[in-house]
């Protein structure tokens, strides 16, 4: 059974933080401000059996088209990272069965890994569905190119169901 939490009789904010500003910084962009009582129920996991499946990935000298999952799914957590030391790398998710058709497909989320250990770590509470499937790729320009990046520069953790 999910487990209620809640934070009583007290002032709470809850602060989403994303992106990075130059010098690495990360920015808040959305903001909750509440009084009394909170709660939330945990919905990826409902009895503690099953929770999220790992995929890890350490890119290949290529666009490293990849499909996670060819039925719908939900992700639940990304982690990745760039160890290029001049280049940004761009990972892109795809609601697709099927490895995208980079640079024709058109991603629905695209996250910039800034160079020299740049990334991203970022959980979906509630999961991020992806209707028929989850796919990615990852790649050294941000528009809908097909740019490879290099051998081991880009390292991708997911997490989903």
């Amino acid at each position: 059974m999910a487990s209620n939490y809640a934070i009583k009789d007290a002032y709470a904010a809850v602060v989403v933080m994303a992106g990075l500003e130059s010098g690495g910084v990360q920015t808040p962009i959305h903001y909750a401000l509440q009084s009394g009582t909170w709660t939330t129920t945990p919905s990826l996991s409902t009895n503690g059996v099953g929770g999220l499946s790992p995929y890890n990935i350490i890119s290949a000298a290529s666009n490293n088209a990849t499909s996670v999952k060819g039925s719908p799914a939900t992700l639940g957590s990304v982690v990745a990272t760039n160890n290029n030391t001049t280049n940004i790398a761009y990972l892109k998710l795809y609601n697709k069965a099927i490895p995208p058709t980079v640079g024709t497909d058109i991603p629905v989320q695209v996250y910039a890994l800034q160079a020299n250990g740049g990334g991203v770590a970022i959980t979906f509470p509630g999961g991020m569905n992806f209707s028929t499937g989850l796919a990615f790729a990852i790649t050294n320009s941000m528009d809908n190119s097909n740019t490879s990046v290099a051998l081991n520069q880009v390292a991708v953790s997911l997490g989903c169901k």
